[in-house]
């Protein structure tokens, strides 16, 4: 399906902003005025759901029956890509069209200038709303004390509190389309299940495994004591369970290998609870006669390393597909039942979905619409870039045990470059040598495990990416620079004490300082050994 051209590696800079924009050629998808289309949108994104652990992406255990069934009428994309493996950043690109460097949302914390979605920036909720649109969403994202600029463009937002299940989502998302079902609308339900930690309800949690709720996996995995069929309410993280945490996930105390099977039973089963729960909205669809005047479109905000690399049960570190690669179907009236191998990204979807509706463009965007595919027509080749979550530091990190004098910046992130043809440039500027670089083919090689960096053939490639990477720093760093001149609202120190307890107890650290400081090299030898667990 791919339209077999050279690709350009030199990427086109966005005057307007100053950024470095990724798409090496773009298109502009102009619709068939006569193909028909849906009367409102159901955008769903489920959290830290890898494409590959979904059955009708080739899984061997069925997962997700209500998704494949969506996935065998519409549109299935074989290669999405998130800009960015970490939650409020990867949705604040779903909503805005644009990599993180752009719109600025570069960590969880909203005490950070880098927290929160500036209203400067338009939004796919926004669009509709301004269309006519009624808007609503059901969102569960725990760690939040506000939406964090995501409720832009949204009549109704509703930020479910705590550690609630996919079925309160579909129970909001039900009561809202009731209400508004004699109307064009646009509604966003966020569901969180697959998440660490995991432990999907009865019957789920027997679905793929065997767990009772106690045991070595609560010991060795699990934050909170809790019971199979309900999440802990006011569960509290201790710093033994903390410090524990950090050393399992990369893989410096290991955890046996029962216990990891285990725990990625569970995972699969907080995803077919997930899709059980998509299947009851769906229904609720149905029941009010909306299943054929709605377009429906079910995403991920990131994936999750299951081991892989030697990174375990957790996502926003590292570049790899694991926590990249996440699912993109889209199901409704114009869409052709289709499997589409070629590369998009998530900040396609935007562009895409209103091209759809007929809505006008988002400004200034990197994101570019894929509307034709959907009635099957090719795609033309683009590279998308990609950067992890975080720095990569943390004490008990084994990459950086040597040296516990460094510090934190806010810039020394992997970056990812990748390729329409497979191929996926990975640097770090933590390392030594201009970048330090891997070289993958994911095609070839999903896992990741071949490393082609030092192919003399590929060099030519590598040198145009690097050069290209360091001018999205250099831009990234400018206007990170200026976000710290513009006067962002202060938080009451309560606020910013509830902000970090609330990023703790779900599990992450805080977010990292603002300032731009450029550490000390580490020598190459220091990287994991890319491979499975």
């Amino acid at each position: 399906m791919s339209i077999e051209r050279p690709v350009d590696f030199v990427p086109r800079v966005l005057a307007a902003s100053l950024l470095i924009g990724l798409a090496v050629s773009s298109t502009r998808c102009g619709g068939d005025d006569d193909a028909p289309r849906a009367r409102s949108l159901l955008l769903i994104t489920i959290d830290t759901l890898r494409a590959d652990h979904l059955s009708c992406y080739g899984y061997a255990r069925r997962t997700t029956p209500r998704i494949d069934a969506l996935a065998a009428a519409g549109a299935r994309f074989e290669r999405c890509l998130t800009p960015i493996p970490r939650t409020t950043q990867s949705l604040a690109s779903l909503m805005t069209a644009k990599y993180p460097s752009e719109h600025g949302v570069l960590d969880l914390n909203r005490a950070s200038p880098h927290g929160t979605l500036a209203a400067e920036h338009d939004t796919l909720a926004e669009r509709f709303q301004d269309g006519g649109f009624a808007t609503g969403a059901a969102v569960v994202l725990p760690f939040m004390v506000d939406a964090q600029g995501l409720d832009q463009g949204f009549g109704s937002y509703q930020l479910i509190p705590g550690e609630a299940r996919a079925n309160k989502v579909t129970d909001a998302a039900l009561a809202w389309i009731t209400k508004h079902q004699g109307e064009p609308f646009a509604f966003w339900a966020h569901y969180r299940d697959p998440h660490a930690p995991y432990y999907p309800p009865k019957p789920w949690n027997d679905a793929f495994t065997t767990w009772d709720g106690d045991g070595p996996l609560r010991d060795y995995y699990h934050y909170w004591p809790v019971t199979p069929d309900q999440r802990p309410v006011g569960g509290r993280l201790t710093d033994a369970m903390r410090a524990g945490k950090e050393l399992r996930k990369y893989g410096t105390e290991r955890i046996p290998p029962a216990e990891v099977e285990r725990a990625i039973g569970l995972y699969d089963g907080d995803i077919a609870w997930t899709d059980a729960e998509i299947g009851r909205l769906l229904d609720g669809l149905a029941k009010l006669g909306l299943d054929d005047d709605v377009l429906v479109v079910v995403t991920a905000d990131h994936g999750e390393s299951l081991g892989e690399h030697d990174y375990w049960f957790d996502h926003g570190e590292f570049v790899y597909d694991t926590c990249l690669r996440v699912p993109l179907i889209l199901h409704g009236p114009g869409v052709d039942p289709i499997v589409v191998p070629d590369q998009v990204g998530t900040i396609d979807v935007a562009p895409t979905v209103l091209h759809y509706f007929g809505l006008p463009e988002l400004d200034a965007v990197s994101g570019t619409s894929f509307d034709t595919a959907l009635r099957g027509s090719a795609l033309e080749l683009r590279a998308l870039y990609a950067e992890s979550g975080e720095p990569l530091f943390a004490s008990s990190n084994p990459r950086f045990r040597a040296y516990p004098d460094l510090s934190v910046s806010s810039f020394d992130r992997l970056r990812a470059w990748c390729l329409p043809d497979g191929d996926k440039l990975i640097v770090d500027p933590l390392f030594e040598g201009p970048y330090a670089a891997t070289l993958f083919q994911t095609r070839s090689d999903p896992g990741e495990t071949v490393d082609r960096a030092e192919d003399p053939d590929l060099a030519p490639r590598l040198r145009t990416a690097i050069t290209a990477m360091r001018a999205i720093d250099v831009n990234a760093i400018e206007r990170a620079a200026a976000s710290d001149k513009v006067d962002v609202r202060e938080l009451t120190p309560e606020e910013r004490a509830k902000a970090k307890e609330q990023l703790e107890q779900a599990g992450y650290v805080g977010g990292s300082p603002s300032g731009v400081r450029r550490t000390k090299t580490i020598p190459r030898e220091q990287e994991p050994i890319p491979g499975s667990r």
